[in-house]
């Protein structure tokens, strides 16, 4: 059975409160983290692959900036598409706002 949840509109990463919005429109882009005001951005009308690969990669880079380490962005595609697949084969999706 696979469990649909819905994303989440905050999220608690170390000490820090990120908030989570969707927008109808990013110049050249799909999502954005923006650690000054610690909020991740993803744009809507994306498929639902695509919507939750924005998702974890923007995490990721969130997860950088609280956490004060540094991955080239190849790495970042890498650990995106890691937990992609891993949340895939084990029956977890997110709904589509």
């Amino acid at each position: 059975m696979i469990k649909k949840t819905s994303y989440p509109r905050q999220l608690v990463i170390g000490d820090e409160v990120w908030s989570v919005k969707f927008v109808r429109k990013l110049d050249g882009c799909y999502g954005e983290c923006d650690p000054s005001n610690n909020e991740i951005r993803i744009r809507m009308k994306q498929s639902h692959d695509e919507t939750l690969k924005t998702f974890i990669h923007e995490v990721v880079h969130a997860l950088e900036f609280s956490f004060e380490f540094d991955l080239e962005h190849r790495h970042v595609y890498a650990l995106e598409e890691a937990v992609f697949q891993l949340l895939r084969d084990n029956f977890l999706t997110l709904k589509d706002d």
